[in-house]
């Protein structure tokens, strides 16, 4: 607990002195010492037994206590808090009558407010995970029969009818992996997997086995450090972490000998440089929304803009952030942090 802690009693355990101690609960600033309540059934009573807060059936039990830094007195009572005032040399704040019950109502607002909040997310990402299935099956059979007819009737097609044909096959690709890639940014928020202690080099290894053959096809010189740390994290989710960074390193290389740099800056702060094209200082930040890349990008037709914010929603996740510097023409390097508690 912090050294600066405030040591407060609350006198009255109605719907305002259970508010109060809802407000504070986890509150490292603020330690409630005690309560007072005459009512065993108030609605705030059975919240302080639980949160280990003694409970007293006089108010006048407050006078002797030692080290009380503030009282706070919801019952209203005029006299209780005259009384107060003149035998504890403390602060006495008294939030009787309404004030009391607008505090109550605040807190019942916002724990409504996030029910419903938490409601309607978890209702549109089941509505995303369905629709995104439903849009992939059309999708295929757009996509085989445009190949079937490039492959069988090509005799009987002009150039530009294969050309159309081409088009087709390749925007069915394309909107098919917009879709893969919606519902991988949905599984982050949905999907919760334990953390656990891994050795953060491991997750590099996998993501650099999954790449393989692009690597070796684009001949991309990928140097990794040898000293990379154990860290704390859900594995799964960290995995895609370094495989998207990794991929988004290769794709935007225009380099004729492209080379990938993975690195530790610290214990906590994870690098992935490139030597490729570079970003514009006004798309360091946009390139991190869903479905937004950077001319650049564009120019090279390669990705659907949903890696980067796959990767910033996992990063967050685990309480760390991301960030790219760069340099137009010399490169780029994502940094992100993990932050890790001592014992991790």
């Amino acid at each position: 607990m912090s050294d600066k802690t405030v040591n407060i009693a609350v006198i009255g355990m109605g719907r305002g002195g259970k508010a109060i101690l809802e407000m504070l609960e986890g509150n490292d600033l603020v330690n409630v010492v005690g309560v007072v309540e005459t009512n065993p059934d108030a609605p705030g009573t059975e919240l302080a037994k639980q949160m280990g807060i003694p409970v007293y059936e006089e108010w006048k039990s407050l006078i002797e206590m030692e080290g009380l830094d503030d009282i706070i007195d919801v019952t209203g009572s005029h006299e209780i808090h005259e009384e107060l005032y003149k035998q504890k040399p403390v602060g006495v704040d008294l939030m009787g009558g309404p004030s009391a019950k607008m505090m109550w109502l605040l807190i019942e607002a916002q724990k409504a407010t996030e029910e419903e909040l938490r409601a309607v997310n978890q209702e549109l990402e089941s509505f995303t995970y369905t629709a995104s299935h439903d849009l992939k099956e059309p999708l295929r059979s757009l996509e085989t029969f445009s190949q079937f007819l490039i492959e069988d009737y090509a005799d009987k097609l002009d150039d530009e009818g294969k050309d159309y044909l081409k088009r087709i096959a390749a925007g069915a690709a394309r909107l098919r992996n917009l879709i893969d890639d919606l519902l991988a940014l949905s599984r982050v928020s949905r999907i919760q997997n334990p953390h656990e202690s891994v050795d953060s080099a491991e997750l590099v290894k996998d993501a650099l086995k999954r790449l393989k053959a692009l690597l070796e096809e684009k001949k991309v010189k990928v140097t990794v450090d040898d000293e990379l740390p154990h860290i704390t994290c859900d594995n799964t989710k960290m995995k895609e972490v370094f495989y998207n960074l990794i991929t988004n390193a290769m794709k935007y290389n225009d380099k004729p000998d492209p080379s990938i740099e993975i690195g530790t800056k610290d214990k906590e702060t994870f690098f992935v440089k490139d030597n490729g094209k570079g970003i514009e200082a006004e798309y360091m930040d946009v390139i991190f929304k869903p479905f937004k890349r950077g001319p650049r990008a564009q120019e090279l037709s390669a990705g659907t803009g949903v890696g980067l914010a796959l990767v910033k929603k996992i990063v967050q996740e685990h309480g760390g952030k991301v960030w790219v510097e760069s340099e137009v023409g010399k490169g780029a390097t994502f940094l992100f942090t993990l932050p890790q508690s001592k014992g991790g």
